[in-house]
């Protein structure tokens, strides 16, 4: 599935059920009012919790907020909008909303102490803390300062025309922002905003506001637990599974399987002549192309320049025919070379584009096989004797597969 489908998937799927929830099930959520009030703030505190513990400081940030908004609503704006100070903090929470979740996208991997997640936190607080002044003002002559189109209705009674357009510009921003880098959290970050938008289209229904925070805080617990997944199993540079999730796999693998250890020739060379970014932009094309294995094989990058392939349900003249297929297509690669100095202006750089001016490179690797027998019935002992087959084909001239023969 494609990343821009694969992370909108599940806010799609939650504002369907959202839809039915309100629509058809209000006999049934609404004898559980009293839980469904607190759930959202249950949610949030534990991903702020859980992501400041991880460093995942965009968590955090996009937890507090939406814990603030959630936490107004339920505090100020319970009784009806005609009331000028309940009017003045919609339109506060209105317009300030959308401001800062575009503030926490811009600045998300600020850290909670930098200036930056200070101002976060500052005006999240303000958000939160600056309704409570509200009621000794003079609300009823500060709102007939405002702008005619603050009043002015949209199709739905509940949000004025000009606080509806207060979210469209980063809305826009979002979307733009989403195709250029579909992330899980810059999915999440538009669906927030829409969920809010709903929230206060739609603020006449009963407990709508407690229902869609509800959703939000249940879509950013799974996204953090993805997120802590892939901080503890995923490798960083290559994005395929890393040494730990190996070390789980092997727990489980059965009494017939097969290890592929793979290496990538002359890498140490290769790092030198071309420098560590190259080489960064080898290990990259080399694990994408080993994480197509057929057969039922699983790759994991073991570590530097080694990789490892799982092959569950195999024995070695059969994951053979498979560990050969990664070899040729890695070997057949052309990787074209980012340019080291890229040129001063685009006219010059569209120029070496066409010509086609950037080097390309071919590189290979060396597999070593091993099965499961009698003698090696552990997955540790079965990874050395894939190690020593390594080494056999390392010593066979390289770019080949072996498979380990005893004695």
């Amino acid at each position: 599935m494609s990343p821009y489908l694969k992370n909108l998937f599940p806010p799609a799927i939650g504002f369907v059920v959202l839809y039915f929830a309100t629509v058809y099930g209000s006999p049934l959520w609404l004898n559980y009012r009293d839980l469904l009030m607190i759930l959202p703030i249950g949610f949030f505190a534990v991903v702020a919790l859980i992501a400041l513990y991880l460093l995942q400081y965009a968590y955090v940030y996009t937890a507090a907020l939406l814990g603030s908004v959630y936490l107004v609503i339920q505090w100020h704006l319970q009784i009806t909008l005609l009331d000028p100070v309940v009017y003045l903090i919609f339109i506060w929470v209105n317009l300030l909303f959308p401001i800062l979740l575009l503030i926490v996208v811009i600045l998300a991997s600020r850290r909670l102490l930098s200036l930056g997640g200070g101002a976060i936190i500052v005006l999240i607080v303000a958000l939160f803390v600056l309704p409570f002044w509200f009621g000794q003002l003079h609300a009823a002559d500060i709102i007939s300062q405002l702008p005619d189109l603050l009043f002015v209705p949209s199709w739905s009674s509940s949000l004025p025309f000009g606080l509806w357009l207060s979210y469209v510009p980063v809305g826009i921003f979002l979307v733009l922002i989403y195709f250029l880098n579909p992330t899980r959290l810059q999915a999440f970050w538009l669906s927030a905003l829409i969920g809010q938008g709903i929230v206060f289209l739609n603020f006449s229904i009963p407990f709508i506001s407690s229902l869609v925070s509800t959703l939000l805080g249940l879509l950013l617990v799974v996204g953090l637990m993805q997120t802590a997944y892939e901080l503890a199993f995923i490798d960083e540079l290559t994005a395929i599974p890393g040494r730990k999730a190996l070390e789980k796999r092997l727990l489980n693998l059965g009494r017939r399987y097969c290890i592929a250890m793979l290496d990538v020739d002359h890498f140490k060379k290769f790092n030198d002549t071309y420098g560590h970014d190259v080489g960064d932009q080898v290990l990259r094309m080399v694990a994408a192309q080993v994480e197509n294995v057929t057969g039922g094989g699983k790759a994991f990058r073991y570590g530097g320049e080694e990789f490892t392939i799982l092959f569950p349900g195999k024995n070695m003249a059969q994951a053979h025919l498979h560990a050969e297929r990664v070899r040729i297509a890695i070997a057949d690669y052309k990787l074209q070379l980012r340019a080291i100095s890229r040129p001063s202006d685009n006219k010059t750089g569209k120029q070496n584009r066409q010509g086609n001016t950037r080097q390309s490179v071919s590189v290979t690797i060396s597999i070593g096989l091993a099965q499961r027998t009698s003698q090696a019935n552990e997955p540790a002992d079965v990874m050395k004797l894939a190690d020593k087959a390594l080494y056999a084909a390392k010593k066979s001239g390289r770019n080949c597969v072996r498979g380990f023969k005893a004695g």
